[in-house]
């Protein structure tokens, strides 16, 4: 019985870590403009992430942490090319995405965790 305990309380502990996280976002604005985009759901886990737009599911992956400005850096992984770079600021409830492209435009959005 102690075993089978301790088996509940790990396979617990190994289901939350990965839990998969819902965020509604505002859709992205373009910073030069302030010209936006439609809203969409975000969801993944820390590791990997993705939404729909243009009716196209775009994916992105971690890649490394900044520890000075607090963001986590993501990159596209649809196509495997890296061509856009996602900046992700989580504070409480509430996510910042700065999505930079290789033509440089610049968008950002706020999500907010459901």
């Amino acid at each position: 019985m102690r075993y089978a305990i301790s088996i509940f309380f790990a396979l617990i502990i190994a289901t939350t870590a990965s839990a998969t996280e819902f965020w509604a976002c505002d859709g992205f604005r373009s910073t030069n403009d302030g010209s936006g985009g439609n809203p969409f759901l975000l969801k993944g886990t820390k590791s990997r992430y993705e939404y729909k737009e243009f009716n196209r599911v775009q994916q992105i992956k971690f890649i490394a942490d900044n520890d000075v400005n607090k963001y986590r850096i993501y990159v596209d992984d649809t196509s495997n090319t890296h061509k856009q770079a996602y900046y992700l600021k989580f504070s409480g409830n509430q996510l910042i995405i700065t999505k930079f492209t290789i033509e440089g435009y610049n968008f950002i959005t706020t999500c907010y965790r459901q």
